[in-house]
C-alpha cells in the first residue's frame, strides 16, 4: 500500500508515477496483442495440426473481444490523464466489467472447444478404423465417363469435401479445368452450386454416421464438423436444406428403428 502524504507535491509524484506505470502496461499489451493477431492471422503454417480439429475462429473473436477491452483501457487513461492526484474511478467500471465476462467467456470456449477436439480425434479414429476394415472396390480407367463424373470421383475419391475450406479454384487446379467449365458441370449435372455440391456430399457422410449405433456416443456437433462443415450453423442450415429436418430428428428417428 501507498501511504497518503499530506504533501501535495509528494501525491502528484506517487500520482505521475501510477499514471506512467499504467501506460507502459498498456503500451506493453498493445504491442503483445499485435504479435498475438500477427501471429494468428499470418503464420497460419505453425498450427496446420491444430486446424484440422478446431478453425480458430474463436480464438479470432477473442482477439477482436480483446481489443475492445483494450481500447477501452486507453480510453479510460486518457479521461484520467488530468486526474494524477484524484483519478475518476467510476470511468474504470466498464472495463472491470468487461474485463470479468470476457475472463469467463475465455474459459467457457476454452473447455468447449478441448472437449469439442478431443471428441473429435476419438471420432476421426473410429471413422479410420472403420474405412480400413471395408474392402475397397475402385475401377481404374475411366475413360468413358462423363467429364462430371469425373469430377464426383475426384471429390469422393481423395474425400476432398472433408476440407472446410474446399473450393472451386482447389478443384479446378487440382482437374486442370477451368473453374467456369467446373462451375457449369457441377450446376448442370447436380442442380446445385459448388457450394451446395460440397455440402450435400458432407450432409450425405453425417447421415450415414447419425444412422449407426456405434456412433450415437459422439455428439451431434463433432461429426458434422469431422465430415467437412467449419461450424456449427452451417452445419445445420445445411442439414435441414436437404434433409427437411434437424440433425438430432434424423438421428432420434433412425435410432428409434433400430431399436
Amino acid at each position: 500500500m501507498i501511504p497518503y502524504y499530506n504533501d501535495e507535491s509528494k501525491n502528484l509524484f506517487i500520482g505521475q508515477y501510477v499514471q506512467t506505470e499504467e501506460i507502459v502496461n498498456a503500451a506493453y499489451s498493445i504491442f503483445l496483442f499485435v504479435k498475438s493477431i500477427i501471429l494468428l492471422f499470418r503464420c497460419s503454417e505453425m498450427y496446420k495440426t491444430v486446424l484440422t480439429f478446431d478453425s480458430l475462429r474463436w480464438l479470432k473473436n477473442f482477439m477482436f473481444l480483446g481489443g475492445l477491452v483494450i481500447l477501452m483501457w486507453i480510453c479510460a487513461i486518457l479521461l484520467n490523464r488530468d486526474k494524477a492526484i484524484h483519478p475518476e474511478l467510476y470511468i474504470y467500471y466498464p472495463l472491470r466489467l468487461s474485463t470479468t465476462i470476457l475472463l469467463y467467456w475465455i474459459c467457457y470456449q476454452g473447455f468447449y472447444s478441448y472437449s469439442l477436439m478431443s471428441e473429435r480425434i476419438k471420432l476421426r479414429e473410429a471413422i479410420a478404423f472403420e474405412e480400413k476394415s471395408k474392402i475397397a472396390v475402385e475401377q481404374n480407367g475411366l475413360s468413358e465417363d462423363t467429364k462430371f463424373e469425373k469430377i464426383k470421383n475426384h471429390i469422393e475419391k481423395n474425400k476432398r469435401y472433408l476440407d472446410p475450406y474446399y473450393s472451386l479454384e482447389k478443384l479446378s487446379s487440382e482437374t486442370e479445368m477451368s473453374v467456369s467449365t467446373l462451375s457449369h458441370l457441377i450446376n448442370q449435372e447436380s442442380g446445385y452450386n459448388f457450394s451446395d455440391y460440397i455440402n450435400y456430399m458432407r450432409v450425405k457422410k453425417v447421415k450415414k454416421y447419425l444412422s449407426k449405433p456405434d456412433y450415437s456416443s459422439y455428439t451431434i456437433v463433432a461429426i458434422g464438423l469431422e465430415c467437412g462443415f467449419n461450424s456449427k450453423s452451417v452445419f445445420y442450415a445445411a442439414f435441414r436444406k436437404f434433409t427437411s429436418v434437424t440433425p438430432s430428428a434424423f438421428k432420434k428417428h433412425h435410432l428409434s428403428q433400430m431399436s
